[in-house]
């Protein structure tokens, strides 16, 4: 009898396990079976959110915060709405925008890029076309280091889309903290794929 606990704790222990290994399988492989902005719970209700002046429109969790900022993000004036995600600190969305005359796509690139690389430790990874029945899109995966308040330094990855509607650039540059990413990648590309321009 001594021995009888020890056996079927580590059963429960061993069941726990594979009870878990199956989960994050699930997760990874198939979409439907995602939970909520966390990870837990019902599948997260998406809402719907409209740039200030009716250009866009994008669709987020709804209990993610999005806001427009017509007049900028701390100086910055080509930002134009961002998105935070509940629960995960430096997790966010930043839509930005730039107008140009005659304006290419390798000159969006080259400004996204530009923006990225303001970032501090700021490490490129690639840059992608994408396929797209609308319009011309093109993902940059990078990384940059943030420091915390106990100076420990923090990776956040980011993946950035730009995109060139008329005359005007987009950048829509998705981060976060690199522990988060694996959770998040899934929401952001139904993020991303939810992008439509209202008029052309």
């Amino acid at each position: 009898m001594k021995h009888n606990k020890p056996i079927q704790l580590k059963h429960i222990l061993l069941f726990m396990l594979i009870i878990t290994s199956v989960s994050v399988i699930n997760l990874l492989l198939f979409p439907s079976f995602r939970k909520g902005p966390l990870g837990f719970g019902q599948p997260a209700k998406m809402t719907t959110f409209n740039a200030f002046d009716g250009s866009y429109s994008i669709s987020h969790p709804a209990n993610w915060t999005a806001f427009n900022t017509p007049q900028g993000n701390h100086g910055d004036t080509e930002v134009i709405a961002i998105i935070t995600v509940s629960g995960h600190q430096m997790a966010n969305l930043t839509i930005s925008r730039q107008n140009l005359p005659d304006q290419t796509l390798d000159e969006v690139i080259n400004w996204g890029q530009s923006r990225a690389e303001k970032h501090s430790g700021f490490t490129p990874v690639e840059l992608i076309e994408i396929s797209n029945i609308n319009y011309d899109v093109y993902s940059f995966n990078y990384y940059w280091s943030s420091t915390n308040v106990w100076k420990k330094e923090l990776l956040i990855y980011c993946q950035d889309f730009y995109i060139l509607n008329q005359n005007t650039g987009y950048s829509l540059a998705y981060c976060s903290k690199e522990k988060d990413w694996p959770e998040l990648f899934n929401y952001y590309a139904d993020v991303q794929n939810s992008f439509v321009f209202m008029h052309n």
